[in-house]
């Protein structure tokens, strides 16, 4: 049985990446919020710090895979993924990740916590 989840619970701020400069800007800026990068089956973490956490999204929104711990200098693609939500490791441990199973639904909504980045 699938559940949905509401990944903004607890006012939890996510940054929408849908322009060319924000998607390869990523989180590089050391943003202190996850980030959504809709359209997206890859991603990579040249140039990051520390590892990543990611949730893989299918088309209607349920997870399809999930990274966790994804070390500097790597590369990932899901081509079941439409999108993707990164999680900065210190935002997020290990063991919190486990709440999201794949094939729960996450809930992006209300519109006004997803903020688009510059």
């Amino acid at each position: 049985m699938t559940e949905c989840i509401n990944i903004l619970e607890h006012n939890l701020q996510i940054i929408a990446a849908s322009t060319l400069k924000a998607r390869l800007v990523g989180l590089l800026k050391s943003l202190s919020c996850p980030l959504f990068l809709p359209h997206c089956k890859a991603i990579h973490t040249f140039g990051m710090r520390e590892p990543l956490h990611l949730l893989w999204l299918g088309a209607e929104g349920q997870i399809v895979r999930k990274d966790i711990e994804v070390k500097p200098g790597r590369i990932r693609i899901c081509l079941k993924a439409k999108s993707v939500v990164e999680f900065l490791s210190a935002q997020d441990s290990a063991q919190a990740m486990d709440r999201y199973k794949i094939g729960d639904s996450v809930n992006l909504h209300p519109h006004d916590q997803l903020v688009e980045m510059d």
